[in-house]
This record gives structure tokens, sequence and C-alpha cells, in this order.
């Protein structure tokens, strides 16, 4: 839909919404702009970031731990318990 397909309510209401959208991202390139003392720990890392790094690094020390203690017998004797 162009500008020129618009009812002129439509076109307010398109207007409306594009202020809104604008005022926003003034307002969030600002609050990114500001010092830490505004707003603290803005550069801090989220704890659900931390958690998930330490989830992955734990599943791929168990996969290397694996892979090291496994042998070609063991691995077909896993393969034999998925179809029992």
């Amino acid at each position: 839909m162009t500008i020129n397909d618009m009812s002129p309510y439509e076109l307010i209401e398109h207007r409306i919404r594009m202020e809104r959208a604008d005022r926003n991202k003034i307002n969030s390139d600002l609050k990114n702009d500001t010092d830490d003392f505004s707003f603290p720990n803005t550069k801090k890392d989220s704890s659900h970031g931390i958690a998930a790094h330490a989830n992955r690094n734990r599943r791929e020390e168990l996969a290397l731990q694996r892979l090291i203690e496994s042998n070609d017998i063991s691995e077909l004797e896993d393969m034999g318990k998925d179809y029992e």
C-alpha cells in the first residue's frame, strides 16, 4: 500500500505510528549512549547468557570425555542399545 492508496484517516494513523516509532528509537539511542551513572549495569552481561555459556562448555566437556573413553566396540554397543 502506498501513501496514494491510503484514505486520509489511514494516512493520519500511519504518521502517528511513524512518529511513535521515531520517538521510541530516539529514546532507545539516548539510553544506549548514556553513561553508567544514569543507567547502571548497561554493559553487564545478562545472567541468561552466562548460564547458557556455562551449559555449552559443560556439554562440550562431557562430549569430549565420552570420545576419549570410547572405542569402536563401545560405540557398537551403544548403537545396539538403541534397537533393544
